[in-house]
């Protein structure tokens, strides 16, 4: 699952970058530092947030809410008041829940949020998973998201 982890924020980048948006992703950037991951979270007008469980055969540690830079970029969107979209391959879909459990209680807000699944291998399908999460990105950026009753990708 790590490297479809890897495969999916690659697939992501692209994809959103040939529909014209500016993407920034940690390994595609010569500095990689923690600053680096802070100004990247912080100057975003959304973050996507690829939400995986342990990766098959591997401990918990794998999981996206165990790994602390993934956990830290999150609490930096918060603080920043940065949308953050979740997403989720479509298989864990069912399992949101769960992996919401093991957030840190400060994170578990994020469940308000619905997740966009995204399905890789099927062209038709991950372009509709892109075009959901394009329209999600953009509502909850857009000035109606600061408007009493609208629901903003905020947590």
């Amino acid at each position: 699952m790590l490297c479809c982890l890897q495969c999916s924020q690659t697939k992501l980048f692209y994809s959103l970058r040939e529909r014209g948006f500016t993407c920034w992703l940690d390994v595609k950037m010569d500095d990689r530092s923690e600053e680096a991951m802070h100004e990247g979270v912080v100057g975003a007008e959304c973050v996507v947030a690829i939400v995986t469980g342990p990766a098959d055969g591997s401990d918990a540690e794998s999981a996206y809410f165990a790994r602390p830079l993934c956990v830290q970029e999150l609490r930096w969107a918060r603080d920043a008041a940065v949308a953050v979209q979740p997403v989720v391959r479509v298989e864990d879909k069912q399992r949101i829940g769960e992996l919401l459990a093991g957030a840190p209680s400060d994170l578990r807000a994020l469940g308000s949020v619905d997740f966009i699944e995204l399905i890789r291998s099927d062209h038709e399908y991950w372009q509709t998973g892109l075009n959901k999460l394009i329209r999600a990105a953009e509502r909850a950026t857009s000035p109606r998201a600061a408007v009493p009753g609208a629901v903003p990708a905020r947590f």
